[in-house]
């Protein structure tokens, strides 16, 4: 994929964002609002590179922002955009200017169908921790993400619908050793209920991934699902699912395919506990080596309190995902996720959130060029927020990250203390 074809598929994505969000637009703007506001943040961490050889320092951030929405209950349009700077003390190499902004828009052709698209714009030099994934990158070099999502949705009974959703991403980085790439993937999904307690979900999807150096792909995975209601609180399902890549490498060495018939229970009880268990036989046909199959077990667990001030989550997952489709293109990986978190209103302008999580990740099925892998990460965070006045905030928050792997590379720590305020203007 070269650079001129990257940014010219960026360009169109924003030209097609344009001229959509504007048949969005409520006609009638009485609805409209707009608000503004300003943050500034201190922030020190021990290790801003997330690397094995440590360098600390202290950021510093001011961003300004602001929220525009127009909806009525057709059609509606809302847009957060947030301007920052941020300088380094020591490092100073690393200042930059960063860039988010959401769009988010949404008709109600009728009844029963409603269209939505999104978009998601991120330029930073600073990594990203997501739901919690720890970080991957070991460096503060610049470069900016896009997601672009629209989905279509029908309804036709209490019970089925049907949707259809295509999604544009892709991340351009400005430090060459990092590698470009975007992704296009349409999917569809149906749920049809047979009756209250009968019926199926079928999902389907296509992707289409470009890189700089790696090699392109095409992945057509598809799922079907037949479930029944027991009770209201207790579900059993039988699945198939099946997964086809194709790489455009000449030696087709990455190719494979993958089968997995299974059942499985899905199961509410004790006020607030659930299990989702699923047991199959995993078969794994690659182009260039043996078959794989065995056993596949996913699942997950976990227990939600709902407290009169606050809430508290503890969970456990396990499964299989496929890292075939991601930067390093590591195959297929065994994982294990544990942790817990909750969020506590100590007072009336006080609130308290807190988050530990654990992975596992044992990558079974690397390319032949590279080892075998184990990935443990783990990461930890609180927060205290006070709100003495709707207008104003302070948030002070405490992160611990590590990864140990047995790719000593990729081994960090790091620990960084925050202190945020945010004012209303």
């Amino acid at each position: 994929m070269t650079q001129l074809s990257f940014h010219k598929n960026y360009l169109l994505t924003l030209v097609l964002l344009f001229f959509t969000c504007c048949w969005f637009i409520p006609e009638d703007l009485s609805a409209a609002s707009f608000s503004s506001r300003i943050a500034v943040s201190e922030e020190y961490s021990d290790n801003i590179d997330l690397d094995k050889n440590k360098k600390a320092d202290w950021i510093s951030v001011i961003s300004p922002g602001f929220t525009a929405k127009s909806a009525t209950h057709k059609k509606g349009v809302q847009l957060d955009y947030d301007l920052a700077r941020s300088l380094y003390r020591d490092y100073s190499e690393n200042d930059s200017t960063r860039h988010t902004l959401s769009l988010d828009s949404w008709l109600k052709i009728s009844r029963y169908t409603d269209v939505k698209i999104n978009e998601r714009f991120i330029q930073t030099e600073e990594p990203g921790t997501t739901e919690g994934e720890l970080d991957t990158r070991n460096s503060r070099s610049l470069y900016f993400t896009n997601t672009m999502t629209g989905n279509i949705k029908h309804r036709f009974g209490s019970n089925r619908s049907i949707i259809f959703e295509h999604a544009h991403s892709l991340l351009d980085n400005d430090n060459d050793a990092e590698e470009d790439h975007q992704i296009n993937k349409s999917s569809l999904n149906v749920i049809y209920g047979f009756n209250q307690s009968v019926g199926m979900a079928l999902d389907s999807s296509y992707a289409k991934g470009e890189y700089d150096t790696s090699s392109d792909y095409d992945e057509y995975t598809g799922r079907l699902k037949l479930y029944k209601n027991i009770s209201k609180e207790f579900k059993v399902f039988l699945e198939y699912s099946q997964i086809v890549y194709n790489s455009e490498d000449d030696d087709e060495s990455e190719d494979y395919k993958s089968y997995n018939p299974s059942a499985g229970i899905d199961l509410s009880f004790w006020n607030g506990c659930y299990v989702v268990m699923n047991t199959g036989y995993l078969v794994l046909e690659k182009s260039n080596e043996e078959n794989e199959s065995g056993v596949s077990l996913t699942g997950d667990c976990g227990k939600k309190w709902q407290l009169q001030k606050g809430q508290v989550h503890i969970f456990g997952k396990s499964g299989y995902d496929n890292a075939q489709i991601d930067g390093e293109k590591m195959g297929f990986t065994v994982y294990y996720n544990s942790g817990f978190s909750t969020d506590y209103r100590l007072s009336k302008n006080i609130n308290a959130k807190g988050s530990v999580s654990y992975k596992f990740e044992d990558y079974t099925d690397p390319p032949n060029d590279q080892p075998d892998r184990e990935d443990q990460a783990t990461l930890a965070d609180i927060s205290l927020r006070w709100q003495p006045k709707k207008w104003i905030s302070t948030t002070m928050t405490y992160r611990f990250k590590e990864l140990n792997s047995t790719d000593n590379e990729k081994n960090y720590r790091e620990n960084s203390a925050k202190i945020l305020i945010n004012i209303a203007i």
